[in-house]
């Protein structure tokens, strides 16, 4: 229940914050994106120069700057995107191409001419490039293996897809060399998934999803190797679209979704890894601007894009809290 009033207390927070956040001039970091927009003759994108400037201040004056610059270019074939070519004048070694054919999209991240260090390919059943066939990624640094708490940087993984539902993941680790097979299952128990999955010596992993409506609350659980990992509770209050999620590990993370006039707001709270809470602002689908308060930083996002929707300016600000 504490918990519980602590979310709730955050959404306060952040709807009370957003404003106190945009006001203040007291930041610690602030990250400037500014896009020049370059458009062919057909009005479609031909170039993005972008330059970066990360300032750092201590006690209320400029401490440091930082510019960098980078580039991207544009190519079409048949009308159509075909690819996109990212550079940056600090990292020229390192080269980002994406490429988009006919219902795929693929990008590779090549270092040195030569190493692959990060590539996906996504392939899609239409060409509306609306339901997934299948995704392969693989993030590898050569000889030089980097963890981070968040993606291991030295792995392969295919997801395969299922009307537009994930049905399987297949991972495989290259520092150990472990693969590990994960099949999805929707509204059935873990017995009969069970006999649905063929034999292997890999590591398995069988997640289910259940639902049930109680009144009007919709209720969805998660299990993964029959035991229970996560519930989550869907309902409506006010014109509010509510999520409320509980791990079983002591985490929540509630989530909460309206309108106001013309534009859509999402606020989520989380007590994983700390207290957050995360403000969303979207206007005609474009993301006008975030703010986060967590424990120890407050942070305020606000884009502004051209008359043809793209991007042409992003400012982040950070106050890192006593």
């Amino acid at each position: 229940m504490k918990s519980i009033q602590i979310l709730y207390c955050l959404l306060f927070i952040s709807c009370s914050c957003a404003k106190s956040v945009q006001q203040s001039e007291d930041f610690d970091v602030v990250n400037i994106d500014e896009f020049k927009n370059i458009y062919n003759s057909n009005k479609k994108l031909e170039t993005i120069k972008i330059i970066s400037t990360q300032r750092m201040y201590k006690s209320y004056k400029l401490a440091s700057e930082t510019v960098k610059n980078s580039l991207h270019k544009y190519t079409y074939r048949n009308g159509r995107l075909y690819s996109i070519i990212e550079t940056s004048e600090q990292n020229k070694d390192v080269i980002t191409t994406t490429y988009y054919k006919n219902k795929s999209k693929e990008t590779i991240t090549i270092r040195n001419n030569r190493d692959t260090i990060d590539y996906s390919l996504r392939l899609y059943k239409d060409h509306k490039e609306e339901k997934i066939d299948y995704e392969r990624i693989i993030r590898r640094v050569t000889g030089k293996p980097i963890i981070d708490f968040a993606i291991n940087d030295n792995y392969e993984e295919w997801n395969f897809y299922d009307n537009e539902c994930i049905a399987k993941t297949v991972r495989h680790d290259f520092n150990n060399s472990q693969t590990e097979e994960t099949y999805y299952f929707n509204d059935i128990l873990y017995k009969d998934a069970l006999q649905r999955i063929p034999k292997s010596n890999n590591k398995q992993l069988i997640v289910c999803y259940t639902s049930n409506s109680i009144n009007d609350t919709l209720v969805e659980k998660l299990f993964i190797n029959g035991e229970v990992s996560q519930v989550t509770k869907k309902y409506r209050d006010n014109g509010k679209e509510i999520e409320h999620t509980y791990t079983t590990d002591g985490h929540e993370v509630l989530s909460i979704q309206y309108k106001d006039g013309n534009m859509d707001i999402t606020v989520d709270s989380s007590t994983f890894m700390g207290n957050s809470t995360d403000s969303i602002y979207v206007k005609n689908g474009k993301t006008i601007r975030e703010a986060k308060i967590s424990d120890d930083t407050k942070r305020l996002v606000t884009y502004d894009y051209d008359p043809s929707g793209n991007l042409i300016k992003r400012v982040e600000k950070i106050k890192f809290l006593d």
